[in-house]
């Protein structure tokens, strides 16, 4: 039982739109003090405040690309979820 092309887009697309929203309010979220580091990200690090104002936050790479297979596993599994559905309740 294959998923079709469909239920893998639709899939893939809420599971970045629901990734990209909880990264978005992470990274909006502010540091309490001025002087330390703050690791931005859910459910892994994306960033690392530096706690120097004139230091940029820099990029944990890491952290992307196990946000990107979580995104993309998870996608696929919703993606299984709706074949299943579709099959068991929608073709009759």
């Amino acid at each position: 039982m294959r998923p079709s092309r469909w239920s893998v887009a639709v899939g893939l697309v809420w599971s970045i739109v629901v990734f990209g929203g909880i990264n978005w309010v992470a990274l909006a979220r502010r540091a309490y003090c001025f002087d330390c580091g703050f690791a931005r990200g859910v459910p892994f690090t994306l960033f690392h405040d530096s706690g120097f104002p004139l230091i940029p936050a820099r990029i944990d790479w890491t952290g992307l690309l196990a946000d990107a297979l979580v995104a993309t596993a998870s996608g696929f599994l919703l993606a299984l979820m709706i074949h299943v559905a579709y099959i068991r309740f929608g073709s009759k």
